[in-house]
């Protein structure tokens, strides 16, 4: 069986990274998870040469809304940049990808919703287990590792979800 590993990264001041691996015919297996803090240069720190071998990256990428920013707010950008130098092929999602629980109509509910997605296939991460208040930008890179699945009809993640095949 050939193993395919992969990377998900939710970048911000608090960047949530997950890795694991996946087969044709096993759901993806957790490897480690972890939230860098202190935006580009920690998440550059952390990613430089632990995951050269990794040949899936999925990224978040930023979208800006027409509003005032503040500098921390965009962060991802920095970031981007990162991601790009240190990794030659990657699949960029907005966050719009993680609505992986299904459209319920607020944005509130579509968390709620990819969040139990994440509770039900055993992939859900609490702050304890990562020693922080909260895990939420791992959840997030969480969401980005099975709407990636997802969209790649990789069958263990689609018979999660309950998709028919």
């Amino acid at each position: 069986m050939s193993w395919t590993q992969l990377l998900a990264i939710d970048p911000g001041m608090s960047t949530g990274v997950v890795w694991g691996v996946y087969s044709d015919t096993e759901p993806f297996k957790l490897e480690g998870r972890t939230q860098v803090e202190g935006g580009r240069d920690a998440t550059r720190d952390f990613l430089e040469g632990q995951f050269s071998t990794y040949t899936r990256v999925v990224c978040e990428k930023f979208r800006a809304l027409p509003r005032v920013y503040k500098a921390v707010e965009l962060e991802p950008l920095p970031i981007e940049g990162v991601v790009t130098t240190l990794f030659v092929d990657v699949v960029w999602q907005y966050p719009g990808a993680m609505t992986i629980g299904g459209a319920h109509g607020t944005p509130a509910k579509n968390k709620r919703a990819a969040d139990d997605v994440l509770r039900r296939m055993g992939l859900w991460t609490t702050g304890s287990q990562i020693g922080f208040k909260d895990a939420n930008d791992v959840n997030s890179a969480m969401k980005h590792v099975v709407a990636y699945l997802k969209g790649i009809s990789h069958r263990p993640t689609l018979e999660a979800l309950g998709v028919e095949l």
